[in-house]
């Protein structure tokens, strides 16, 4: 379809293991990752991207962007939706989990992270590794997450992983 035809780009929102696999591929290449990432969500071929004018390029690549560094959390507020941090519903539910019940890694789940050696062709696994061990999703459940929401479970667990005690505490 040539570009002249359409007036209104609707984005579908990307899930991780898209995303995972626009990284993986795309050689780090800036340009090339913001075009995948366009490419995908809007459903234009490169041709058409080629075709767009330099500001609808820049709309296209600032939402691009917002959609691979916002949290969930971001659009729960957005929408004036409560946010439970310690059991969160996931902004984009998957057809069998709505909301998500976290494990608080131990040491050793921890040091085993750690043994994991993230590479050019699999650059997340460790983040894959604890966030299965801390949420209970399997592989297939966090390819399927939105980026959105990949991003709300990287926050809160990289909380575990950083923070001391009394950070979890609650205020009696």
């Amino acid at each position: 379809m040539p570009i002249s035809d359409i007036t209104i780009i609707d984005m579908k929102v990307l899930s991780f293991g898209d995303y995972e696999k626009i990284f993986t591929e795309s050689g780090h290449s800036q340009e090339q990752s913001t075009d995948a990432i366009i490419r995908n969500t809007t459903g234009l071929s490169d041709a058409q991207i080629e075709l767009l004018s330099m500001p609808d390029y820049n709309s296209l690549e600032s939402a691009a962007e917002e959609q691979v560094n916002r949290s969930s959390e971001f659009y729960f507020d957005l929408d004036s939706t409560p946010f439970n941090v310690e059991s969160p519903a996931l902004y984009d539910p998957l057809p069998t989990v709505e909301t998500i019940k976290y494990t608080v890694p131990t040491v050793k789940v921890s040091r085993l992270m750690s043994t994991i050696t993230d590479t050019e062709k699999m650059p997340y696994e460790r983040s894959k590794f604890i966030t299965k061990a801390c949420s209970g999703l399997d592989d297939l459940q966090i390819s399927a997450l939105s980026v959105r929401d990949w991003n709300m479970l990287q926050g809160r667990i990289n909380d575990f992983l950083q923070e001391g005690a009394g950070s979890f505490q609650t205020a009696r």
